[in-house]
C-alpha cells in the first residue's frame, strides 16, 4: 500500500524491468512511501517460479506476500543504488524515501536477498538496474545482510521476534505512521544517477556524516573541481567517487 496520494504514483514501462514505480511530483529525503501489506505465510510454502518477487521475508518462521494485481510498494524494482529503503515500524515492513526523489523519478529499492544455499536451485538472480556500480546480482554479502538484520531487530523492538500475524491472515494498514525516517548509516546512499551533481568549493573532503547529509537532502551526487571528483555515494560507509 502506498502511503502518498494516488496521484503521485504512477506505474508504467520501462526498459530493462518491464515495469517500474515513478513518482509525479518531488520527495522529501526521508518521506515515508508506504506500507508492504500481504498475506502472512511460511517461506517454505512460496514458490517463485516467475522470476517475480512479491514476497516480502520477514523472519525465518514467517513472510508477507503481496497481491501483484494491487498497487502497492511491492511493485518497486530493485537497484544497486536505491532511493528507497525499508524500516521495521510496529510490526510492519516500511518503504521510506533514502534521499529528495526528484518528479518523474523510478523508485527503487534493495531487495537483500540472502545468497542461495550450495545446493539451492537459482533461477532468476541477475539485477537489471543499469547503474554505473550495478552488482549484477539481486544478492547481498552475507556480512552486509547481518548487520541490516541487527539493525532490523534493534529498531523492531518487542515486534521483531513475532510473527506480524497468523498464517493466512491479511496484514491490514495500522492507525498511524511515522511521517520520516531519519537517515541511519546502515543503508547504502547514492545520489541520483540522472541529475548534474552539485557543486562545492571545498579542497578538503567533508566527513562521511555530512555526505550523507548533502545527498540527503539534494538528491544528488557531490562534485568538487577543487579535487577533481564526484562523490557518487555512500557504500557499506565507503565513499565512492568517480574522476573529474
Amino acid at each position: 500500500m502506498f502511503l502518498l496520494p494516488k496521484n503521485w504514483i504512477l506505474v508504467r514501462d520501462t526498459k530493462l524491468t518491464g515495469k517500474g514505480v515513478f513518482v509525479k511530483h518531488e520527495i522529501t529525503g526521508g518521506t515515508v512511501i508506504g506500507d508492504y501489506l500481504g498475506t502472512v505465510v511460511h517461506p517454505d510454502d512460496i514458490e517463485d517460479t516467475d522470476g517475480d518477487f512479491y514476497d516480502l521475508t520477514w523472519s525465518e518462521k514467517a513472510s508477507v506476500v503481496a497481491d501483484p494485481e494491487t498497487l502497492g510498494v511491492h511493485l518497486v524494482n530493485h537497484s544497486c543504488t536505491p532511493n528507497c529503503a525499508m524500516f521495521p515500524f510496529r510490526g510492519h515492513i516500511i518503504y521510506f524515501a533514502l534521499r529528495r526523489i526528484f518528479a518523474g523519478e523510478e523508485l527503487t529499492i534493495s531487495y537483500a536477498l540472502n545468497p542461495p544455499e550450495a545446493d539451492e536451485l537459482v533461477l532468476f538472480d541477475t539485477c537489471r538496474c543499469g547503474t554505473p556500480v550495478c552488482r549484477g546480482t539481486l544478492y547481498n554479502s552475507p556480512a552486509v545482510n547481518a548487520r541490516y538484520y541487527q539493525f532490523e531487530e534493534k529498531m523492531g523492538g518487542n515486534y521483531f521476534h513475532r510473527l506480524p500475524g497468523s498464517y493466512g491472515t491479511q496484514l491490514t494498514l495500522l492507525d498511524e505512521y511515522p511521517e520520516f525516517v531519519r537517515d541511519y548509516p546502515v543503508y547504502d546512499l547514492f545520489g541520483s544517477w540522472k541529475h548534474r551533481a552539485a557543486l562545492f568549493g571545498d579542497r578538503t573532503l567533508p566527513s562521511v556524516s555530512t555526505l550523507r547529509m548533502l545527498i540527503r537532502e539534494s538528491g544528488r551526487q557531490l562534485s568538487f573541481p577543487k579535487m577533481n571528483f564526484a562523490v557518487c555515494g555512500i557504500l557499506n560507509g565507503l565513499v565512492v567517487t568517480t574522476t573529474k
